[in-house]
């Protein structure tokens, strides 16, 4: 075995077409570590399927035992309006329609 690896995971939404950052950790030989990871994924109502993915460096043998995802659905948004936001600002609200503008004198 080639080591210390490198192990890495990823969570994806498949629906929105999102994931997180992929998170990073080394295991020694015979080692073993966690590799904790929060982020906030905005959805809608409905079914959202979340992937867990892992992967390791190259030569490296690693074995993820028992990955676990939890996730914790807050169904009217962190601020009480039924948007859950992110630090980028996801997703908007709908803006209503503007009215015409006229060029009349």
């Amino acid at each position: 075995m080639n080591c210390p690896c490198s192990a890495h995971l990823v969570v994806q939404h498949i629906e929105g077409n999102l994931r997180a950052n992929d998170q990073f950790a080394v295991v020694s030989v015979g080692g073993q570590t966690t590799i904790p990871m929060t982020w906030v994924f905005p959805v809608g109502a409905g079914v959202r399927t979340f992937v867990l993915r892992t992967g390791t460096g190259p030569n490296n043998t690693v074995i993820f035992d028992n990955p676990t995802l939890t996730a914790l659905y807050v169904p009217y948004g962190s601020g009480g309006a039924g948007v859950l936001a992110t630090e980028q600002g996801l997703p908007q609200p709908p803006q209503p329609p503007q009215p015409p503008s006229s060029s009349h004198p």
